[in-house]
């Protein structure tokens, strides 16, 4: 027998709840500099995008199926429409960084939470 590459169970559920801090306080340092410059650091894309995978492989989904999720991708499939129509993108850009990380903040949300307990505390973390 080969010993397998995939982690234990309770491995999984260790590494999925890392992966899920590190990615609400990656979203909280993005939204924060957000807020000051009206940019979100490329780096900061990225590293949200590497925390989305690891994910996907520690849980074996990307993320967790909701009602929203076409709504949702029909407005991340219009924003390359809107910066088309945009006259200047220095304005537009804001708002699209600001629906990327609504997104993320939608999905981190939903992710997180598999217990009442953990929706209360996702609840008190949106409010705050």
């Amino acid at each position: 027998m080969t010993p397998s590459r995939q982690p234990t169970n309770l491995l999984r559920i260790i590494l999925a709840n890392i992966f899920i801090m590190a990615e609400f306080l990656l979203l909280i340092a993005l939204y924060a500099i957000f807020m000051f410059s009206d940019k979100v650091p490329l780096a900061g894309l990225v590293a949200l995008g590497l925390l989305w995978m690891a994910r996907w492989w520690v849980t074996g989904r990307l993320t967790a199926a909701t009602s929203m999720d076409v709504p949702i991708l029909g407005i991340l499939a219009m924003l390359p429409v809107s910066l088309y129509a945009s006259m200047d993108w220095s304005l537009s850009l804001p708002k699209v960084y600001g629906i990327i990380l609504g997104v993320a903040i939608f999905y981190a949300g939903v992710n997180a939470v598999d217990t009442i307990r953990k929706l209360d505390l996702v609840i008190i973390a949106l409010i705050l």
